[in-house]
């Protein structure tokens, strides 16, 4: 089992940190290209892609992972079935879109939607051959094909941006990702359609998929309600704004937990009957995402300003106060990314949905509030608090439900990484009370703080003991499994 996981995270560390450094360099690009404006009206829009891209996954992917004795056949049947949602449901959000130009007072919307209809096409045909690669743990594979796609299509972009595309750089980088996605992907896994549909693959997943649907329903409003009133009661600019704040902060996310989280059902579900070693392998890597990612969310609270100005350009000055009060919530979306892997490797997938409903209310509740409130500001602040509560209820869940634990023996693996926490603390607020205006230049500032951080970082870890845990789970390959 070490193996195996070892062997996946390096890939998708490979993919993940590739797409990541790809797509930094390119928004760097695309940010003094485009207006805040611009980069508002395809978040509107966006939004109401990722509802129509979940209703034609309806919780497949994770479904045919789990199905162990599935044969090559059934995976067939569902690619077929799973094609012809594709096209139902992106000929709907074509449709919809007269719904969303009504929505923004917008006929542009109308146009996009056709448009983006593209996108909801080829991204749900790909649902099922990346699904049977992963299940076949081809981490490489995957993750190799992810990076292409991301450099290719961000190469064109920059292309079209350069030309005077303006917003529509963003809808052809969109149509062009899905497009090559699913052709790589589907080549590669060698999954064809069947001329004859059977329904009896369907149902063999349709227990676990209809509760991995209903989480990622509710996961969805619950995510995205935030660009959708944003979008409705303050205007284009201000979701702009609040996007970048936001997608910025997605980067820890995906540098931390993204490379985790892909690997995690593939690899344990094969335990799914085994809660202790589950639990063993899970507590573990939360404590190396805990002692990687509360340092790095106060270095990122505190050099808010000299990331996003260095990042994307003077023109996103609004940005930095919300992506300053949702970095502190990094660490938590990090750790939270992975509780979904783990109950669906425990085919715990009602008690996903249970805890998935009881987020939505904390977070929309939140967000509603926010909003109210007036400023994307506001917004940040109340989204920050409620994943807070949402991280507790979460894991009393995960804890008690499906790990056979309970929050005590959680709450424990948080003690150095927190001791770590309050040490950045204290250093980068005497560093931004003594210098923050000592350099002339905010590269050499962001530069010095990224030197400050890791030597804080170093001594810390050392300090407490820590280095084996961050290196436990590379050495345990050679224990065997």
């Amino acid at each position: 089992m070490y193996k195996n996981f070892r062997d996946g995270f390096f890939w998708s560390a490979v993919g993940q940190y590739g797409r990541i450094i790809s797509l930094f360099i390119i928004n760097m690009f695309l940010s003094r290209l485009l207006t805040p404006k611009e980069y508002g009206q395809v978040a509107m829009i966006t939004i109401f892609i990722t509802f129509f891209q979940l209703m034609t996954e309806a919780g497949l992917g994770p479904a045919i992972i789990q199905q162990k004795h599935f044969r090559d056949k059934d995976h067939s049947n569902l690619f077929t079935i799973s094609i012809l949602f594709s096209i139902g449901f992106a000929c709907l959000f074509g449709i919809f879109g007269f719904a969303i130009a009504y929505y923004y007072n917008d006929a542009d919307y109308v146009r996009f939607s056709w448009m983006l209809s593209i996108v909801v096409l080829f991204s749900g045909m790909q649902i099922v051959p990346n699904a049977v690669l992963l299940k076949k743990q081809l981490f490489k594979t995957v993750n190799l094909i992810n990076l292409l796609v991301t450099i290719v299509s961000g190469i064109v972009c920059v292309f079209f941006a350069i030309e005077g595309f303006g917003v529509y750089t963003l809808i052809f980088n969109s149509i062009l990702t899905a497009i090559l996605t699913f052709l790589l992907i589907t080549i590669v896994s060698g999954v064809v359609p069947t001329k004859k549909i059977d329904l009896n693959p369907l149902k063999k997943v349709w227990s676990f998929s209809k509760n991995q649907f209903g989480f990622n329903f509710i996961n969805y409003f619950s995510r995205n309600s935030d660009s959708l009133l944003i979008g409705k009661f303050m205007s284009s600019e201000a979701l702009g704004n609040y996007n970048k704040s936001y997608q910025l902060l997605m980067y820890p996310v995906t540098i931390f937990g993204g490379v985790v989280t892909p690997i995690l059902q593939p690899v344990l579900s094969n335990y799914q009957d085994d809660p202790k070693i589950v639990r063993e392998v899970y507590f573990k890597i939360i404590k190396v995402l805990a002692i990687l990612t509360i340092p790095f969310s106060v270095f990122l609270i505190l050099s808010a300003k000299q990331i996003i100005l260095i990042m994307f350009g003077n023109q996103w000055h609004a940005a930095i106060k919300p992506f300053s009060i949702l970095s502190s919530t990094v660490w938590i979306q990090v750790i939270t990314s992975t509780a979904g892997a783990i109950f669906q490797a425990r085919n715990k997938t009602k008690e996903l949905f249970l805890t998935g409903t009881l987020s939505a209310i904390i977070l929309v509740t939140a967000i509603i509030i926010g909003v109210t409130l007036g400023t994307i500001q506001t917004v940040a602040i109340c989204l920050s608090i409620a994943f807070w509560g949402n991280f507790i209820q979460s894991y009393w869940f995960l804890t008690h439900k499906v790990l056979d634990s309970n929050m005590f023996q959680l709450l424990k693996l948080f003690v150095n990484p927190t001791f770590l926490g309050v040490i950045m603390f204290v250093t980068f607020a005497l560093y931004n009370y003594l210098a923050d205006n000592f350099f002339s230049s905010i590269f050499i500032d962001l530069l010095v703080r990224i030197i400050l951080f890791t030597v804080v970082f170093i001594i810390g870890v050392l300090s407490c003991g820590e280095y084996n845990t961050l290196v436990n789970l590379i050495i345990k390959k050679h224990s065997g499994n």
